[in-house]
């Protein structure tokens, strides 16, 4: 089964309000994949980013039951597996052909 899930363009100025536009893509990408009473419970591992904190942010996840929020210990801010994602996309990146914001989308999407 191939899904193509939503991508999505990140301001490098991440603020509550953004990251909460983000998080409201989440949840119909989640239903591209699973039918409403599958979906599983996702586990969100924070840092203690102000963004992730902020009371905006918190009130989104309190209305979203499926979506657990697990805060990461300041002591240990390697451990955040997203970097491991990064480095799987990075290594198949061919930085010589993906010089535009196009040919960038079409290689997430084709992953």
């Amino acid at each position: 089964m191939h899904v193509v899930l939503e991508l999505i363009e990140m301001s490098s100025h991440m603020n509550a309000f953004k990251y909460v536009n983000i998080l409201d893509v989440l949840l119909p990408s989640v239903r591209r994949i699973y039918i409403e009473e599958d979906i599983p419970t996702f586990r969100f591992v924070y840092d203690n980013c102000a963004v992730h904190t902020f009371h905006i942010v918190k009130e989104w996840f309190a209305q979203h039951s499926k979506i657990e929020v697990l805060d990461l210990l300041s002591k240990f801010p390697d451990f955040n597996l997203i970097e491991n994602v990064w480095g799987v996309i990075a290594n198949l990146w061919n930085c010589d052909h993906e010089k535009t914001k196009a040919n960038l989308v079409a290689h997430a999407t084709s992953i």
